[in-house]
């Protein structure tokens, strides 16, 4: 494989494939009704299998099904608390089987302000995420861009309008749970 090649004939160590878009992928149909969702499953499954043997993290997205998009019409706040705790994937429902980490994007503008909401969903392998920090909005500069916050102030935020979280001026996740 590609990824053999790098590290055998190159000499490389390969600790992360990102892959866009694996659901795109076009795989051969062998005539049964169904198989191109499966042989999706099965391919992600054989390369999660061979990056998580090798300790390499793989990277892909996933387009959301049309029930997702439906939801989105329907459901102006909570829309990524629901899909988060859902299998919302294009293709096939059992994808999220073969899947080891789930952050559920989406863009938001309010108010002219451009802000980028997220959500973890399902994460195998270790302790439990906390609630509190399962969700985020991440407001965008005017540019933009993300501000870095690495070495300096949280720019996180729990609510549109609320402060960053640590900063005192935060409104509470609590209060606000059945709004994202």
């Amino acid at each position: 494989t590609f990824l053999q090649e790098l590290e055998a004939d190159h000499g490389y160590e390969v600790v992360a494939c990102v892959f866009d878009y694996f659901g795109m992928l076009e795989l051969p149909e062998n005539g049964r009704a169904g198989t191109q969702s499966k042989e999706k499953r099965s391919s992600l499954r054989y390369v999660r299998n061979y990056c998580l043997a090798k300790n390499i993290a793989f990277i892909t997205p996933w387009q959301m099904s049309t029930d997702a998009d439906l939801l989105l019409r329907n459901c102006r706040t909570g829309f990524l608390k629901e899909i988060a705790n859902g299998a919302y994937y294009a293709d096939s429902k059992e994808i999220r089987h073969e899947i080891d980490l789930e952050i559920f994007i989406k863009f938001t503008t309010q108010s002219g302000r451009n802000y980028m909401e997220f959500h973890r969903g399902k994460h195998r392998g270790i302790t439990s995420t906390k609630e509190i920090d399962m969700y985020g909005i991440i407001p965008y500069r005017e540019n933009g861009t993300i501000p870095p916050d690495i070495n300096g102030p949280e720019t996180t935020i729990r609510k549109i309008g609320g402060g960053a979280i640590g900063s005192g001026e935060e409104t509470p996740f609590y209060k606000h749970d059945n709004e994202y």
